[in-house]
């Protein structure tokens, strides 16, 4: 009697890289993988998760049930170097595994298999990513240019691209002259906003919007008669701003923001029959540098 054996082939699927972090994107590992893996049956039907940390990120592999075969911790680095050293790390682990079983039908065993307890990992808790900027500013009226000093904090959710920030800024009064004498003016204050990330490259970009809190101070000298006044003065500014972090939690920024504040400005000087407007806008101009998380 003949006897005839059929095969069974089943379609396994690639490595497959998940996780939170976006630098780098999973994506990327999961690329950069498949490119430098010596063998077709590398990695098929396992999974890989990259997920941020504070201090770095963490890698694992696990197999189709779900039982982890490897974790290593990554410190922080650019987004390529990275990429690069998570799929050379997996290639390692997925090199010296046993090879995968063929899939073809035979008699079943009379030892009975041992089949190891699928281990599971609990969901990281959200983490918040903090961070604080010191920068030397300028405000830009007409073409005249005032030094200034920016501060602010940022926090939001380290596996997200959105940022909540607050931020406080004075700088050195325009100086105008007007009849006899001179009037100063300037806009100290503070303000509250949000800022998203567009670019998850080495350089990062955010934009941002927020709501100022100013107060216009003025004060006039060379007249019959001195003053000084504060009025309360509220606007809103949106900003673009550039990043680059040099050691894992420090780094440099440069900012551009145009603010606009929508109540009219008039200064009047009595007894000289005097009037100064002020202008409804402002450009503005940072750059310093950051501790924390971008």
């Amino acid at each position: 009697m003949w006897g005839v054996v059929f095969g069974l082939v089943v379609a396994v699927a690639p490595l497959e890289v998940k996780g939170n972090a976006t630098c780098p994107r999973p994506a990327d590992v999961e690329a950069h993988f498949t490119k430098i893996k010596t063998s077709d049956t590398l990695g098929q039907g396992h999974r890989a998760s990259i997920s941020a940390r504070s201090d770095g990120l963490t890698l694992r592999l696990e197999d189709e049930r779900g039982v982890m075969l490897g974790e290593k911790s990554l410190a922080w680095g650019t987004c390529q170097g990275l990429a690069t050293s998570a799929a050379a790390t997996l290639l390692v682990w997925e090199t010296n595994l046993p090879p995968p079983r063929t899939n073809f039908a035979a008699a079943p065993s009379r030892q009975p298999l041992s089949v190891p307890e699928e281990s599971t990992v609990a969901p990281e808790p959200l983490a918040l990513a903090w961070r604080g900027d010191v920068a030397v500013s300028g405000a830009l009226s007409g073409l005249i240019l005032r030094p200034g000093l920016f501060v602010a904090v940022a926090m939001g959710p380290r596996e997200r691209t959105w940022r909540i920030f607050a931020h406080a800024a004075a700088t050195l009064a325009f100086q105008d002259t007007v009849g006899p004498g001179t009037v100063r003016w300037s806009r100290p204050g503070f303000g509250v906003g949000a800022s998203v990330r567009v670019n998850e490259a080495v350089t990062r970009v955010d934009l941002g919007a927020s709501l100022d809190a100013t107060w216009l101070k003025l004060s006039g000298q060379g007249y019959a008669q001195d003053f000084n006044a504060t009025a309360f003065d509220p606007g809103a500014a949106v900003s673009l701003r550039l990043s680059r972090a040099v050691t894992g939690h420090a780094g440099w920024f440069a900012e551009l923001s145009t603010a606009v504040y929508p109540l009219p400005k008039r200064a009047l000087i009595e007894g000289a029959g005097l009037r100064l407007s002020i202008p409804p806008f402002s450009l503005g101009l940072r750059a310093g540098v950051f501790l924390g998380e971008r």
